[in-house]
C-alpha cells in the first residue's frame, strides 16, 4: 500500500471496457475502505476516545464526534494485478475518484464492505450528487451513483452476507492477528506503525481478491449480482421459462386485498423455550435437526391455483387444497404448557386482535375475552390440537388446488443440495471445489429467503435527504403484475413453505412430549431434547418424509437417487429428514428464546447462543461455569466487542459540530460515533405472567 499519487495511478492504468446491456462500462475492480476514529468532548473541550473507567452517564451527557483518519483505494483490472493506495486525509478522496473518472472516462464500479457505514462520510463530500439510490432502508444500502464521477457505488456485505474475515478466509486470504485499537483517538495526522497501516490494506486486498471469483463467475462487473439471494434469482430466472412466468404471474395477489389476506397468513421462523425448564441445568441432552429444512418442503404441494371464496367455510381434503382461514372465538386455553400460537398473530400487523391474553414470552397461554385471526389450514391444525378452544367460529375462508412447484424449482434445490453433500471435505489444489461447495451452500440457503421476499415495501429514495416515495401498494403490485417478465415465481410459496416446516416442527414437538419426554428448547427446525427420548415417531416420520420427496421426483420423472446424495466417504444424506446427531450436550441451560448454554460433550467445552452476543466472547464470560449463565448476568465489551452507534447525520436532529483536535481541522457535518457496551442479560419478565396464570390455576398463590 502506497500514499495516492495521481501520476502513479495515470502510469498504471489499463483500459478495461465492456459492453454491458446498452452502455460501455469498466470492468476494471475498485475497491473503498476507511478507518473512523470515534470520541467524545470533556469538559474542557479535549476530545478523547473510550475509556473503559468513565460510565454511561458520562458518555450520554458529552457530545460525540468521529473522523475518518485514513482512506484506503484498491484497482485491479486483472487478477493478479493490483494496487493499494491511501490518503489520511478523507478530503482527498475527491481527488481519487475524479483521477479515476479521467482515466476511464465510461461508468465504473466501487465495492464497499457495508457501504450504509461508509455512505454516512461520504455525504460529506458528495451529498448534493448523489442519486439512483437502491436501499432497502436508510441503514441498508445496496448501491447508489455519483455521477460527477461517473461511479457507482456498490455494497459487497450485501453481495457476500459474510464478514471480511470469513470471505478472506475463502478466498485465501487468512485474517490478521491482532487488530487496530478502535479506543484511540486518531486523526489524519496521527502517526500510524507499520503494521497498522498493515491492517489497514488487508480489507482492500480481500476485496479485490472476492470480487474477481464473482466477475469471473459472472463474465464481467455489470453481471454480478446485487444481493445474496440476487445469485439464486439469478439461477431461477434463467431456467423458467416465459410461459411459466405467466402462469407464476397469476398466482400473484391480483389486488391489494389478496396480498394482506396473505401477509396475514405470512410467519417466519420458531423458537422457543420451555417454560417449566427455564432456569435449571439439564444434564445430557441431545440435538435434532431438520436436514435443509425449508429446501425439502418446497418439495410438498402448494397453492397452485388463484384462491376462490370458500362459501361453506368447510375446511375439508387439506392434503389437495390450502385454505386462507379468518376466525374467531370467544377464549382458548393451552393443553400443554408447550405453547404453540405467537401472540403477534393477534395483531393488527396480521389481522388479529386478542382481549385477555397471557402470555409466556411472546408465546399464548391463554385468551379469555375473544380473539380474531388468520391461520392457514396447516395452523389450523394444529391450532386445534394445541388448544382448547370456546365458541370458535370461521368467519370467512378461501382454498387454492394444491399441486407441485414447477420442476426449476425442485431441479435448482436437487442441484444445489447434491454439490453441497458431494463436496463437503472434498479439496482440490486450485480451490475451485472448496469454492464450489461454499457457493452451493450458500445458493441453497438462499432459496427461503428468496421465496420469502414481500412484494411490496416501503420505498425511499436520497436526494442530499432521505425521502419516502409517494408510492402506494398498489402501485407496486400493479407494477409486478404488468411485468411478468419477472415473476418466476409468487408470494404464497413463503407463506407456505414456512406454514410446512411449522407443522413438521410441532408434529415432532407433540410426539416428544406425548412420549413422556419433553423439548427443552426448539428454533425452526431443532429440537433439544433429553437423551433416551422416544425416536419411533421421528423415524417412522423419516420414512414418509422420503416418500414425499420422491413423489415429487417421480411426478417430474426426476431419478430418485437425486434426492439422497452421497458424501465423499459414499454415505447417503436424504433431503428434509430428522437427523439425531446435530449435537450431543453434557450440560444445557436454557433463559428463553436464542438465550442457552450447553456444554459439548465432542469438545467438552462451553458455548453460549444469546441474540446479541458472540458467541466465542459469550462462552469465555463464564469462565468454564454454566452457573454463571443467568438472569442479570452481564457481558462487558472486552469479552463481546459490541458497539452502539450514535447517527451524527441529522436523524433526530444530530449533526456533527465543527472542531480541531492534534492540528487538523474537521469541517464534516455527517458522521458515526461508535461506542463500546455492555450487553445485559434479562429475560424473567418475559415470562412472569405465565408463570403466576399457571401458579394461579394450580392453586399455588391466590387469584
Amino acid at each position: 500500500m502506497v500514499p495516492w499519487n495521481a501520476d502513479l495511478f495515470k502510469a498504471r492504468f489499463t483500459p478495461n471496457p465492456i459492453k454491458y446491456k446498452k452502455t460501455i462500462m469498466s470492468n476494471s475492480i475498485y475497491s473503498f475502505d476507511i478507518e473512523v476514529s470515534s470520541g467524545w468532548i470533556n469538559d474542557y473541550g479535549y476530545i478523547h476516545g473510550f475509556d473503559e473507567c468513565l460510565n454511561d452517564d458520562y458518555y450520554n451527557s458529552h457530545e460525540k464526534v468521529s473522523l475518518p483518519y485514513i482512506a484506503m483505494f484498491g484497482y485491479s483490472p486483472e487478477p493478479g494485478i493490483e494496487w493499494v493506495y491511501y490518503v489520511r486525509d478523507f478530503k482527498e478522496v475527491k481527488e481519487i475518484f475524479t483521477t479515476v473518472k479521467e482515466c476511464e472516462k465510461i461508468p465504473w464500479h466501487c465495492f464497499v464492505h457495508n457501504l450504509s457505514y461508509e455512505f454516512v462520510f461520504l455525504r460529506n463530500l458528495y451529498n448534493d450528487d448523489i442519486e439512483a439510490m437502491f436501499a432497502r432502508s436508510t441503514r441498508s444500502i445496496i448501491y447508489f451513483n455519483i455521477p460527477s464521477v461517473n461511479v457507482t457505488m456498490r455494497c459487497s456485505y450485501l453481495l457476500t452476507n459474510k464478514s471480511l474475515a470469513l470471505w478472506g478466509s475463502e478466498v485465501g486470504i487468512p485474517k490478521m492477528v491482532g487488530d487496530l485499537d478502535y479506543h484511540i483517538w486518531r486523526t489524519p495526522n496521527t502517526p500510524l506503525t507499520f503494521q497498522e497501516y498493515g491492517y489497514c490494506e488487508h480489507d482492500i486486498t480481500i476485496m479485490l481478491a472476492g470480487i474477481h471469483k464473482y466477475r469471473k463467475e459472472y463474465g464481467n462487473i455489470g453481471n454480478i449480482p446485487l444481493t445474496s439471494t440476487g445469485e439464486v434469482r439469478r439461477d431461477m430466472h434463467s431456467n423458467c421459462s416465459y410461459s411459466n412466468k405467466i402462469k407464476m404471474t397469476a398466482l400473484q395477489p391480483q389486488n391489494m386485498e389478496e396480498y394482506r389476506r396473505s401477509k396475514y397468513l405470512f410467519f417466519g421462523g420458531d423458537v422457543h423455550g420451555f417454560l417449566e425448564i427455564i432456569g435449571k441445568i439439564l444434564k445430557e441432552m441431545e440435538s435434532w435437526d431438520l436436514t435443509s429444512d425449508y429446501p425439502f418442503h418446497l418439495f410438498l404441494k402448494y397453492p397452485m391455483t388463484p384462491f376462490r371464496k370458500n362459501i361453506s367455510n368447510k375446511i375439508t381434503n387439506t392434503d389437495e387444497f390450502a385454505y386462507q382461514i379468518h376466525l374467531r372465538g370467544k377464549s382458548m386455553v393451552s393443553k400443554s404448557k408447550q405453547h404453540y400460537l405467537s401472540s403477534s398473530r393477534f395483531t393488527i400487523y396480521h389481522g388479529g386482535f386478542a382481549r385477555g391474553m397471557t402470555c409466556d414470552n411472546g408465546r399464548v397461554v391463554a385468551i379469555t375475552d375473544g380473539f380474531e385471526c388468520w391461520m392457514t389450514e396447516l395452523d389450523f391444525e394444529i391450532f386445534q390440537e394445541m388448544y382448547e378452544i370456546e365458541g370458535l367460529e370461521i368467519i370467512e375462508s378461501w382454498y387454492s388446488k394444491k399441486n407441485y412447484l414447477p420442476k426449476y424449482y425442485i431441479e435448482a434445490i436437487l442441484d444445489y443440495y447434491e454439490k453441497k453433500t458431494k463436496l463437503k471435505g472434498v479439496t482440490s489444489e486450485d480451490g475451485s471445489l472448496e469454492e464450489l461447495y461454499t457457493k452451493s451452500k450458500n445458493k441453497l440457503n438462499s432459496m427461503y429467503g428468496m421465496v420469502c421476499t414481500a412484494l411490496i415495501h416501503e420505498e425511499i429514495t436520497f436526494d442530499g435527504d432521505w425521502q419516502e416515495v409517494n408510492r402506494t401498494g398498489g402501485d407496486q403490485l400493479k407494477e409486478i403484475l404488468e411485468h411478468p417478465y419477472k415473476n418466476f415465481g409468487f408470494f404464497n410459496i413463503g407463506v407456505w413453505c414456512t406454514a410446512y416446516a411449522r407443522w413438521e416442527l410441532w408434529k415432532g414437538i407433540q410426539a416428544v412430549h406425548q412420549s413422556g419426554s419433553f423439548v427443552a428448547y426448539f428454533d425452526t427446525d431443532s429440537v433439544k431434547v433429553p437423551k433416551g427420548t422416544d425416536m419411533s415417531y421421528f423415524i417412522k416420520r423419516n420414512a414418509e418424509i422420503i416418500e414425499l420427496g420422491k413423489k415429487c421426483l417421480q411426478h417430474y420423472k426426476i431419478p430418485l437417487e437425486r434426492l439422497a446424495p452421497k458424501d465423499i466417504k459414499g454415505k447417503e444424506h436424504p433431503l428434509g429428514v430428522w437427523d439425531f446427531n446435530d449435537g450431543h450436550y453434557s450440560e444445557m441451560k436454557v433463559l428463553g428464546c436464542k438465550r442457552y448454554a450447553y456444554r459439548d460433550k465432542k469438545d467438552g467445552k462451553l458455548h453460549v447462543t444469546v441474540a446479541g452476543v458472540p458467541k466465542k466472547g459469550g462462552a469465555k464470560a463464564l469462565h468454564d461455569d454454566i452457573n454463571r449463565f443467568r438472569d442479570g448476568m452481564t457481558w462487558d465489551y472486552p469479552d463481546i466487542n459490541k458497539v452502539m452507534p450514535f447517527y451524527l447525520d441529522g436523524s433526530n436532529g444530530n449533526y456533527q459540530r465543527e472542531f480541531i483536535s492534534e492540528g487538523y481541522h474537521s469541517t464534516f457535518k455527517y458522521g458515526i460515533n461508535m461506542r463500546p457496551t455492555s450487553y445485559t442479560l434479562d429475560s424473567h419478565k418475559s415470562f412472569e405472567d405465565a408463570l403466576e396464570y399457571y401458579l394461579t390455576k394450580e392453586g399455588i398463590i391466590n387469584e
